[in-house]
């Protein structure tokens, strides 16, 4: 687990990226691979409710996927961005 630092640099990081033009996936508007991101978009909320169910302190495998989940959305908007996949 990262130390409260990393992860409060990470966060904040995020929050700048949010206010920039930075590509990201979105489930319903990018047509290639739109049923996949749909469904790992459902897989990432149930999961997150299960989370919430076990006080956010869910199974290490919970946390495993939902960190793939959130990596693949933000690796598939930087090469989106970059003009390499989702045209």
């Amino acid at each position: 687990m990262p130390s409260v630092w990393v992860t409060t640099l990470f966060i904040i990081v995020l929050a700048v990226v949010t206010f920039l033009p930075f590509p990201f996936i979105h489930p319903v508007r990018v047509r290639r691979f739109r049923k996949l991101n749909l469904s790992l978009l459902v897989i990432g909320c149930v999961l997150a409710f299960v989370a919430i169910a076990c006080n956010m302190a869910p199974p290490a495998w919970v946390t495993g996927v939902l960190c793939v989940l959130g990596a693949y959305m933000l690796g598939g908007g930087v090469l989106r961005g970059a003009g390499r996949a989702y045209r």
